[in-house]
């Protein structure tokens, strides 16, 4: 049982995964001899900031950099680090590389020289995604953009090391989203950010211990049989490598005449090694077929057929065989896959027919998978074919079947393309004077790597059942046990008191400047003002199109902000095999006098795991099993940014008084206009003289005009004020 550290390194298919392990100390002793943990890594679930950790390289080698990029540490480079305790070796932390440092580590680690290595969690996998193209959308649900966002962007395009499945997308309740173009240098972040502030929902991507993310299954080069004929027959004789996840597909091009159906009977596999040889014993299943040539005469099919194997044998040595009843000719073409799911080995089929001389059909797809396109063509008599897979794809093999006398040939050629979006178009430009065609294209999924994955969280705050943690946590010592399945631990408080209650960005209304338009909505909860004092803050909306969006925007916005931001701080003593059970994102059930204090003492409360970091515990502290220190965030991770307050226009905008406020009721649901439009009024004259650059000559009553800290104001005439001047820099008269 052992933990590793891996980097990988660049962002090309074929990077290289560095396993650093060796190289990276658990803990160091400070000058009084007691061990230190030199290694601290975890994960944030919030979209909007990134946990931070960092750890130690040593290379005493001085191996670090290297020229041909095997041995380096670039920034944004994903680093890996797992426990193999539970049984497999699920992420303690997936980080991106921010900053390294070399030198000599302040712990007496026994080394020369070595990395500090500073990184940041998978929030930032959304950073930098840059839209290099406008992307339209219609109206549809948040659910559907999301999904859309996630599917187009987040799943190996553009960056093959962002990949992101839909676990926890939930799929109701649903707003519907209004039609937009996102104009290109948009970025993946405020697009998702545009539909969770729509919706008033949350998203944050978070760890998944259910398999890693599917991977590509290949083609076996060298491998492969190709038969023509007239009637049944067998492929070659073929020896079946000890792959893994084996999967053949055979393709099929028929011609025959109309009203005699011609097909393929049966496809069947014989392996020597089982008895009773000499008869097929694994049978294929047929996937499609597709009429493509029938000009009232002759009649011609494509078929694929496919056989799962995931029993490897050493050099098993069998034959497959078809049966084509009567005697039609036709051309085939065997070929085997590796790495391919058993479970579902393919996601999509879609065929197409036509007769000119550009075949091409679209298959759905997720980035990574192969994509194994046939094409079966009859050739007229005395006509010749060429044929050139377009795109990105590349030919795996070309079979005809000569004709006899008065008789056309048949054809089936192949072409294979790694898939890097939604869908993919197999192409082909053909050559020939007489063209029919059909063509078959198959989406292989490939067997799924790893224990973990990353995974788009998107509900409502409020939603506990989507993702629960098994572990609970309390103070009650008969109710303590740490060995049980699932454990109940007991907490210690280590990196806070214990809860803090931050309400900095607190707030009981929301005035949101919405649209092209001058327009704006004021949306507020005046039952806050029986515990907290009158707190409202201004937000610019630039994706709301209408008043009702701006409405259901700014409301939940407020719903988000007015309830501040409670965090609790429990550290958590865990077994290395315990390690999987907990991770940000997850929600965990707490009774603590701490945590559960006043009228909820004594009673479970639920929290959503905001943040969890890992450290290691020096092995002297206890025997046997290795050990961890979780330390996690309940509820919602402390900030280290302030709360954003929309997408503001450019500072040397002068904000302008909106000339059409809708009001909101006393729960942000939108209501009459009542008397607070004086009070808005107010509040835009107020922001306005804030930033304003013009003195004013009058201040009314209910205003306030401010001389910034370390700005000076100059007037000539003298200033009447019935509100308040309030001078903060200098006031300077002139002449």
């Amino acid at each position: 049982m052992t933990s590793q550290v891996t980097v990988r390194i660049g962002g090309q298919p074929t990077a290289t995964i560095k396993d650093y392990t060796a190289q990276v100390p658990y803990w160091g002793l400070d000058q009084t001899g007691n061990p230190q943990p030199i290694i601290t890594l975890g994960q944030r679930c919030n979209a909007k900031e990134a946990s931070q950790g960092e750890f130690w390289i040593d290379d005493d080698a001085n191996l670090i950099p290297a020229a041909d990029l095997s041995n380096n540490l670039p920034s944004g480079d994903v680093v890996l680090w797992t426990e193999d305790a539970p049984g497999c070796p699920y992420w303690l932390a997936r980080e991106r590389i921010v900053q390294t440092e070399n030198g000599r580590h302040q712990l007496f680690t026994g080394v020369a020289v070595g990395y500090k290595v500073t990184v940041e969690d998978s929030a930032a996998d959304t950073n930098l995604l840059t839209l290099t193209a406008a992307w339209p959308r219609g109206a549809e649900t948040d659910v559907a953009r999301v999904k859309a966002i996630v599917e187009t962007f987040l799943q190996g395009n553009p960056r093959l090391s962002t990949y992101v499945l839909e676990h926890f997308i939930v799929a109701s309740p649903t707003v519907t989203m209004p039609a937009k173009t996102y104009p290109i240098q948009s970025n993946v972040f405020d697009m998702l950010q545009d539909c969770a502030d729509t919706a008033g929902k949350l998203w944050y991507l978070c760890y998944h211990h259910a398999g890693g993310i599917p991977g590509t299954a290949t083609v076996v080069t060298d491998w492969g049989a190709a038969v023509t004929g007239t009637n049944a027959s067998t492929f070659p004789d073929l020896t079946v490598p000890a792959v893994p996840d084996r999967y053949m597909l055979a393709f099929f091009t028929i011609r025959g005449f109309v009203g005699n159906s011609p097909h393929v009977g049966s496809v069947g596999y014989i392996n020597d090694e089982r008895p009773g040889s000499g008869a097929p014993n694994e049978a294929f299943t047929h996937l499609s077929s597709s009429t493509f040539h029938n000009d009232g005469t002759s009649e011609s099919i494509l078929e694929v057929w496919a056989l799962k194997m995931p029993s490897p044998s050493v050099g098993a040595n069998g034959r497959v065989t078809f049966t084509i009843p009567g005697s039609f000719r036709y051309a085939a073409q065997l070929i085997l896959l590796e790495d391919v799911d058993q479970a579902t080995p393919y996601s999509d089929l879609q065929a197409a027919t036509g007769t000119n001389l550009a075949p091409s059909v679209a298959v759905t797809t997720s980035p990574s998978q192969l994509v194994i396109n046939g094409i079966g063509a009859i050739n007229g008599i005395g006509h010749t074919w060429t044929s050139t897979p377009g795109g990105s794809s590349s030919q795996l093999w070309c079979n005809e079947t000569a004709g006899g006398p008065g008789d056309p040939s048949a054809e089936v050629d192949g072409s294979t393309e790694v898939a890097t979006g939604t869908s993919t178009t197999m192409s082909w430009a053909i050559s020939s004077d007489f063209a029919f065609w059909g063509s078959a294209a198959v989406a292989i999924n490939g067997e799924t790597g790893g224990c973990s994955h990353l995974c788009m969280w998107y509900s409502e705050e409020t939603d506990h059942t989507t993702y629960p943690c098994t572990v609970k946590i309390t103070d009650d010592p008969t109710l303590i046990a740490p060995d049980a399945s699932p454990p109940v631990i007991a907490p210690q408080w280590l990196t806070n008191l214990g809860h803090t209650s931050d309400g900095q960005d607190l707030i009981t209304g929301l005035v949101s400047k919405w649209g092209a338009s001058e327009a704006a909505v004021f949306v507020h909860d005046d039952t806050l003002l029986d515990a907290y004092d009158w707190r409202v803050d201004s937000y610019m909306d630039s994706d709301s199109v209408t008043e009702a969006q701006a409405i259901a925007r700014a409301s939940a916005i407020l719903a988000y902000r007015k309830a501040g931001v409670l965090t609790d701080f429990p550290s958590l003593k865990l077994k290395a095999s315990q390690t999987n059970l907990i991770t940000a994102g997850m929600s965990i059930q707490i009774k603590t006098a701490v945590t559960s204090s006043g009228q909820n003492l004594g009673t479970w409360q639920t929290r959503r795991i905001a943040q969890h970091q890992f450290t290691p515990i020096a092995p002297q502290d206890d025997s046997g099993e290795s050990w961890y220190r979780v330390d996690l965030q309940l509820g919602r991770a402390i900030r280290n940014m302030p709360a954003s307050h929309g997408k503001a226009q450019a500072a040397a905008t002068t904000p302008k008084t909106a000339t059409d406020v809708s009001v909101g009721g006393g729960t942000g649901i939108p209501g009459t206009p009542t008397d607070v439009q004086t009070a808005l009024t107010t509040l835009q004259t107020e922001i306005s003289a804030l930033s304003s650059s013009e003195v004013p000559y009058y201040i009314p009553a209910g205003v306030t005009y401010t001389v910034a800290l370390y700005q000076q104001a100059l007037f000539a005439d003298p200033i009447e004020a019935d509100g308040a001047l309030v001078v903060l820099g200098e006031l300077i008269g002139v002449d």
